[in-house]
């Protein structure tokens, strides 16, 4: 309690300070702004709300000028937002009240803009927790809203490099194309800006770089990054990332070269760019090892791989970055939640991409993959995909019907096209002829007789059945 004590007395000093140094507020000076980022750190090092709480309604009571000072409202806005982080004002209403006058009253302030950003985050964070609010984009709206926010701190500034970050964050945690290449542009402005922009901004901006389709401009940031005293293994995974995905062999040397070191950020990418093939027991092989032994590791899987499909060297590595960034940029989950029901064959648990996604990169391209148009259908689709075997048909359908569902934005995987949402409402003869090209067994399903009709159904589930069982647990490049 002690120790919360003198950090209060120095943020109420902090405080004052602020608005005593600025009796006329033209514009926000590179000190203010670097006080008001002191006083935010301060404010992060505190948990006790109780305290925060008491600080907060002191300088709320205060009369006079000073209280109504665009500067003291940003320290309280600082406070209150602290305190929503902290879950005691979850809605973060009081801090945005704050921030929004400062912001209204002052739009050339980027600290007030952000600052505001960052509460709506908060805000966002707290509306899909809410297990009250139906939906599943509950929150989206709250986090567009903040990275408008944050846009309007870079306008004021295009070298606040705190906005570009978080807009950066909220843009590829959206993962909505559409806002990748305005947010590739603002960071382009902040990173020219910047007399020497800092690593973290460098290496957001080769992200979005590399998300909006621009992977030369990608690994400049990231060779920048690296140069910036930023960490050399997680440059070296996110140029072979971007290197990979393009296609270039010459980016397999720089991933296992990553894969050796034991820097915590690069040995979680490498994880997580493993996690959508690997099995648990290589996973939990993988997280045993350290050092070489986790490159030498990596460099089996994919040989073994390779060697499988009888190819030659890295050409799986390859693939695999290919499919992972066409899947995040073609099958992203855009939605805060999933709701699974009975119909729904398979759950991937999956945040990041929609089932299509799932096996696109566990398979690749499929042989044939039909977008039909059926009366009565929710949005679908059908992949198959070419197998001496047997053909593996895959069936995903996004959207809901009387049975339960998803979002319009979420393809989930069904075992037949009668399970596709509205199957029961449509036409049989078009649903039927819509996929007559994928197996000869729908046109059975649509002339035979009565019994025929019957088997045909049974064995047309069947091979769904099978597909997504196989398709989900196995990979291949064909």
């Amino acid at each position: 309690m002690r120790g919360t004590a003198r950090e209060l007395r120095g943020i109420a000093l902090a405080g004052g300070l602020i608005v005593a140094t600025a009796t006329a507020v033209p514009a926000q000076s590179p000190a203010d702004r670097l006080a008001l980022t002191g006083l935010r750190d301060s404010l992060a090092a505190i948990g006790d709300t109780a305290a925060l709480r008491r600080e907060y309604r002191a300088s709320i009571g205060r009369d006079g000028p000073a209280r109504r000072h665009p500067l003291a409202q940003l320290r309280l806005g600082l406070t209150a937002l602290r305190l929503a982080e902290l879950g005691a004002d979850p809605d973060a209403g009081q801090a945005l009240s704050h921030l929004r006058r400062v912001s209204e009253q002052h739009p050339g302030w980027p600290f007030a803009w952000h600052a505001e950003g960052l509460a709506e985050t908060v805000r966002a964070l707290w509306e899909q927790g809410d297990r009250l609010a139906l939906g599943s984009r509950v929150g989206l709206g709250t986090l567009e809203r903040a990275a408008g926010r944050h846009h309007r701190a870079l306008d004021a500034d295009g070298s606040y490099a705190p906005a570009a970050l978080a807009l950066a964050a909220i843009a590829l945690g959206l993962r909505d194309t559409a806002l990748f290449p305005e947010t590739r542009d603002a960071l382009r402005r902040a990173v020219r800006a910047s007399r020497q922009a800092p690593a973290d901004l460098l290496l957001a901006w080769g992200r979005i770089e590399r998300a909006a389709g621009d992977p030369d401009s990608a690994d400049l940031a990231f060779q920048r990054y690296a140069a910036a005293a930023g960490s050399v293994a997680l440059s070296s995974l996110e140029r072979a990332r971007t290197g990979l995905a393009a296609g270039r062999t010459a980016a397999e040397s720089l991933y296992f070269a990553g894969a050796a070191s034991d820097d915590s950020g690069a040995v979680a990418g490498y994880r997580a760019d493993l996690a959508p093939i690997a099995e648990d027991s290589q996973l939990a092989r993988f997280d045993r090892l350290s050092g070489a032994e986790r490159a030498g590791y990596l460099q089996r899987f994919w040989t073994d791989r390779d060697r499988y499909e009888m190819r030659a060297d890295g050409e799986r590595l390859r693939e695999h970055y290919r499919r992972l960034l066409h899947a995040r940029r073609s099958f992203a989950l855009t939605v805060s939640r999933r709701f699974y029901g009975p119909a729904d064959a398979y759950r991937s648990g999956s945040e990041e991409l929609d089932d299509r996604g799932v096996i696109y990169v566990r398979h690749g391209e499929p042989a044939e993959r039909l977008r039909p148009f059926v009366f009565g259908l929710m949005p679908n689709e059908s992949w198959r995909y070419t197998r001496a075997e047997g053909d593996l048909l895959f069936h995903f359908s996004s959207g809901y019907d009387a049975s339960g569902g998803g979002d319009l934005y979420d393809y989930r995987l069904v075992e037949s096209v009668m399970d596709l949402r509205g199957a029961a409402e449509a036409p049989v003869d078009q649903l039927m002829l819509s996929r007559q090209t994928l197996s000869p067994v729908y046109a059975r399903m649509l002339n035979w007789g009565a019994f025929g009709k019957a088997r045909s159904r049974a064995r047309e589930r069947g091979i769904g059945q099978a597909s997504i069982a196989v398709g989900t647990t196995t990979d291949s490049y064909e």
